[in-house]
């Protein structure tokens, strides 16, 4: 089955959509459907539909121009594809449709079947990557802000940064704050960290190595959190040009480890002064941990036997080697 264009022929002159009628009915390996239209307002109603796969856009509608037709059609965020035609090849037309959305610009009577054959097939196909890709890029974006994860792009060169859209929520700056900064603008960082974070900064660019570390950063409010950031570095010949990476707000994993901390801190103050022992082996009989004030009567202190395998340590006292056995063989309830 012969695939099937619909396009969209946008010119106030019939002969326009008679020639391009007769081109496109030679090629026999694909089916082209053509519906045109004259002036502007109806052509930009046509597109906001959607349903062409490509327009054609000529150069003079009346009194408004094709090119200011593609801008509409960009600010309106329409998602047809737009190819310019002119009578007459102009260096500064061609430019300017480029830089108005145009997906290219053709030259009438400059062109047979097999030449807008492709130019409509590569337009078409580009069009589709083009979407393909934003959709990717849209499911990653979306990603990213349920992790509260921001992206950063650094030009080494220049010391411009571009910061993602998700940044205020994520590390309470604005962007407008933000785009003018150095990525290790002092007052963002908290004193005490500003200088491991400066000379990892600078080993990474040297080396064109890895970034990464973990730091205070202080919001304009002056409210500091704890954020991760880690850095990709991107080298020309012998030269670091370019760094590309991630910022994350951990200040509660921080106060999770934090809390951790103190839990632990408290349970071996207490262990450490009631009269017993308390001891943890791994699988592979090895002390992970060993506490208590009951270690003095042996003449131990707190951890000293940690990472001595059980078995060689009492390897002369059979009765503890026993107990043990009959610990890990799970018997005892």
């Amino acid at each position: 089955m012969k695939p099937t264009y619909k396009i969209l022929l946008i010119d106030d002159d019939e002969d326009e959509y008679i020639i391009l009628d007769d081109l496109l009915y030679d090629i026999q390996d694909k089916e082209y459907k053509i519906d045109w239209v004259k002036k502007y307002d109806e052509a930009l109603s046509a597109l906001q539909s959607n349903h062409y796969d490509v327009a054609l856009v000529d150069y003079r509608l009346g009194t408004e121009s094709g090119i200011n037709l593609i801008k509409q059609a960009v600010t309106d965020r329409i998602e047809t594809p737009l190819i310019l035609m002119t009578g007459q090849e102009q260096r500064e037309v061609d430019e300017n449709a480029l830089l108005a959305g145009a997906a290219d610009y053709l030259i009438k009577g400059q062109f047979d079947a097999p030449q807008i054959d492709r130019a409509i097939r590569y337009t078409v196909e580009g069009a589709r990557v083009q979407k393909r890709l934003q959709e990717s890029e849209r499911r990653m974006a979306m990603a990213f802000e349920a992790a509260k994860i921001g992206t950063w792009d650094w030009d080494i060169v220049t010391g411009n940064i571009i910061w993602s859209s998700n940044i205020m929520s994520i590390v309470g700056f604005d962007l407008n704050e933000l785009a003018s900064k150095s990525i290790e603008y002092p007052n963002f960082i908290h004193p005490d960290d500003l200088n491991e974070f400066s000379n990892s900064l600078r080993k990474s660019v040297i080396n064109g190595s890895d970034f990464w570390m973990e730091y205070r950063l202080i919001s304009p409010k002056g409210v500091a959190r704890w954020v991760e950031i880690r850095g990709q570095t991107i080298r020309r010949e012998t030269r670091s040009v370019r760094m590309i990476g991630t910022i994350m707000d951990i200040s509660e994993r921080k106060k999770a480890l934090q809390a951790l901390q103190m839990n632990e801190d408290r349970l071996k103050t207490v262990i450490s002064n009631l009269p017993i022992i308390l001891f943890v082996l791994d699988e592979e009989g090895i002390f992970t941990l060993s506490e208590g004030k009951g270690l003095e009567t042996l003449g131990l202190a707190p951890g000293q036997v940690v990472g001595q395998e059980m078995r060689e340590l009492y390897k002369d006292v059979p009765r503890i080697l026993n107990n043990i056995d009959v610990v890990f063989s799970g018997k005892i309830t």
